[in-house]
């Protein structure tokens, strides 16, 4: 039996899931759709988001998100970087304190 082409597909499947993994999407420019790709955010915490940096400008960092959009803690914010989202070009979760 010629096992190639399951071979085939696992490797191009497992190269496309390593390819959104490490996708990040930056809070300052990304679009509603680009920010709604981030699990963890649906649409009415989107919305809060993108209304929010348009009144009041960037966010400056993880602290600035969780201070400026209500009932998103640290910790969220937290989760959310390790989906993906990028705060002012930080992706690392920050740390306790921040």
């Amino acid at each position: 039996m010629n096992t190639a082409i399951p071979r085939t597909l696992l490797t191009c499947g497992l190269l496309a899931l390593a390819a959104t993994a490490h996708a990040v999407t930056e809070i300052n420019s990304a679009t509603q759709s680009e920010l709604e790709s981030i699990r963890g955010l649906g649409v009415t915490r989107v919305e809060q988001i993108l209304a929010e940096r348009e009144h009041n400008g960037a966010f400056t960092d993880a602290a600035d998100l969780a201070r400026r959009i209500p009932g998103l803690g640290r910790k969220s914010v937290r989760q959310l970087q390790a989906n993906g989202l990028s705060i002012n070009g930080q992706t690392a979760a920050p740390a306790p304190g921040d």
